[in-house]
């Protein structure tokens, strides 16, 4: 929670993709520099050759058995290339725009949809 660049984020539910059943994880390749703030933090790596994540995926086993570190393989690499100061609130996110066939799947996604729907729609316009 304290650093951009030092967690790895994980989906909270699997994805179908296809045939399989899979979990993603978003890493940095690198650490970020020391700073007052992470936000400090990222816009120092960005200023010092950049940022790297990789977005990786492994198959999902069920609820009770993560994924080893060595279970997820890369599929592609995402390179940061700035900071936007635009505004939060053209910002939307929504997992279930099931684009590229990656379909979210399982009963914490299922929460999930009408809690997207309502936070999108009470969000303030400014």
């Amino acid at each position: 929670q304290h650093d951009y660049l030092g967690n790895a984020y994980f989906g909270v539910s699997p994805f179908q993709v296809g045939e399989r059943r899979v979990e993603w994880r978003l890493v940095s390749e690198r650490s970020a520099p020391p700073g007052a703030s992470r936000r400090e933090r990222l816009a120092r790596a960005l200023a010092s050759g950049g940022v790297t994540l990789r977005l990786e995926l492994a198959d999902y086993h069920g609820p009770w058995r993560r994924p080893r570190d060595e279970d997820f393989h890369g599929v592609v690499r995402i390179v940061l290339s700035r900071l936007l100061d635009g505004d939060p609130a053209t910002l939307r996110f929504d997992p279930f725009r099931a684009g590229r066939g990656l379909v979210p799947v399982g009963f914490v996604h299922a929460m999930r949809r009408l809690t997207y729907a309502s936070s999108q729609q009470l969000r303030p316009t400014r």
